[in-house]
């Protein structure tokens, strides 16, 4: 990971995840609003299908599991560079790769055999994920410059918010805000592993302007982390806006989700709400 694209990597991954939570937090916020239902969070979210033979993909979990084996195979070949084995910062880096997998497999898992493993298992596996993150990055400061330390210990602090953001909102399942606040929290994560990578590797042929013991550069990385915390929230509400709109318009233009009526069909119930808002209004009714 010592490289720009060894930032890139992790920090496009975790861009395209919360947005994607964003886009879904939001949806269902909306939708258990205007159909007087109750919002309920979600460690990870799917993907419906109208046609096919799966009509529910755990597209998230699946997209966990290709980054981590694509982190983990980019880090060992990186690593054959060397002839004396592979690096222990190399090896850092896969095993947090790993562990993401591992919480794709555990998604997985939870969604197709739900009744054969603990409850709420999704959750604990991204936590666990997040923590060891932070605990490798945590001691893969020492004998880094000042700047380098500082703004590996401001990515350390997301990491930290991203776990126990999650942890809140496995207690409070019906708060939309803490859902969102999470989502938050990962898109910094990832710009910053963004900014990291021009501030220690720039890819342009300039060599970068950062020095690594001037006090100075070392508050302005603070300062563009803050930046980076304002943008971000930016982002997330104008991607709340967008999804509101769009969705209020489908909303109309289907005169509002049918499946509130009792007297929808089974199929309708399904393609406007989820599976899993099926069983539950099932489970309520019996």
């Amino acid at each position: 990971m010592g490289s720009f694209p060894g930032h890139a990597l992790p920090g496009s991954f975790f861009i395209v995840v919360s947005l994607w939570w964003t886009v879904n937090i939001v949806y269902y916020f909306n939708k258990a609003r205007w159909t007087g239902q109750t919002y309920l969070c979600r460690s990870n979210f799917m993907l419906y299908r109208q046609t096919g033979p799966y009509k529910v993909v755990p597209v998230e979990a699946i997209f966990k599991i290709i980054f981590a084996v694509v982190g983990i195979l980019g880090e060992f070949i990186w690593a054959l560079k060397y002839d004396f084995g592979l690096p222990v910062g190399n090896a850092q880096h896969m095993t947090m790769f790993a562990f993401f997998g591992i919480s794709g497999m555990c998604d997985v898992i939870a969604h197709y055999k739900r009744g054969f493993v603990p409850p709420n298992i999704d959750y604990v596996a991204i936590i666990l994920a997040f923590l060891v993150e932070a605990l490798l990055f945590n001691f893969h400061l020492h004998g880094r410059s000042s700047l380098d330390a500082t703004i590996h210990s401001l990515l350390v602090y997301t990491i930290l918010s991203s776990a126990i953001l999650i942890g809140v909102e496995s207690i409070m399942v019906n708060n939309a805000l803490v859902s969102l606040t999470k989502a938050l929290s990962l898109l910094v994560h990832g710009t910053w592993f963004w900014q990291i990578g021009f501030i220690l590797y720039s890819p342009s042929r300039v060599p970068s302007s950062w020095h690594a013991e001037d006090q100075d550069h070392i508050f302005l990385a603070v300062l563009v982390f803050v930046w980076h915390v304002a943008f971000n929230i930016a982002v997330i509400a104008v991607t709340g806006v967008t999804v509101t709109i769009v969705q209020r318009r489908l909303f109309h233009e289907t005169s509002g989700y049918r499946a509130v009526d009792i007297s929808d069909s089974q199929f309708s119930r399904t393609m406007f709400l989820g599976k899993e808002d099926v069983l539950t209004d099932e489970s309520d009714s019996s």
